[in-house]
């Protein structure tokens, strides 16, 4: 799960218009970054989900990464004022022989991406906490389920 730091913010000082341009911007990245099969989809406001499957913990956060790397790097300009936005993420992992609902996975991810904030925004945090977890071990070959 992620969504645009200081959104509110956005929209209140720089108008509606801003947070729209915003929002665009975001969901171009992820149709250029993320294809089929994975799956994107706002969850509402400048909320977003994105369902893959991936190798590690490791490949999960690379593909959380990029889209932050390059938003951030961004400036977005509308009527002259120039302004970046950042994306805080919050990665749940789950394995695919397990037998976790994707609203256990949703509910972990919300709170990953509430720590991510209070972290400092502009980042990602992930339920792998150490790379002693058998999700986290890149000699496993069991696709995993990333939700962010």
């Amino acid at each position: 799960m992620f969504d645009a730091d200081r959104f509110k913010q956005i929209n209140d000082t720089l108008g509606h218009a801003a947070g729209d341009l915003a929002l665009q911007t975001i969901g171009r990245l992820c149709s250029e970054i993320w294809h089929h099969p994975n799956i994107v989809a706002r969850l509402g406001g400048e909320e977003f989900v994105m369902l893959t499957k991936v190798d590690d913990a490791v490949e999960a956060i690379a593909a959380a990464n990029e889209p932050r790397r390059r938003l951030a790097s961004m400036a977005l300009e509308l009527d002259g004022v120039r302004f970046t936005v950042t994306l805080s993420f919050g990665i749940s992992l789950a394995s695919q022989t397990g037998r976790e609902t994707l609203d256990a996975l949703l509910f972990r991810a919300d709170k990953l991406l509430y720590s991510a904030k209070l972290g400092g925004r502009n980042c990602i945090v992930s339920d792998i906490e150490s790379s002693t977890s058998p999700l986290a071990s890149p000699a496993s070959r069991v696709q995993r389920l990333a939700l962010f």
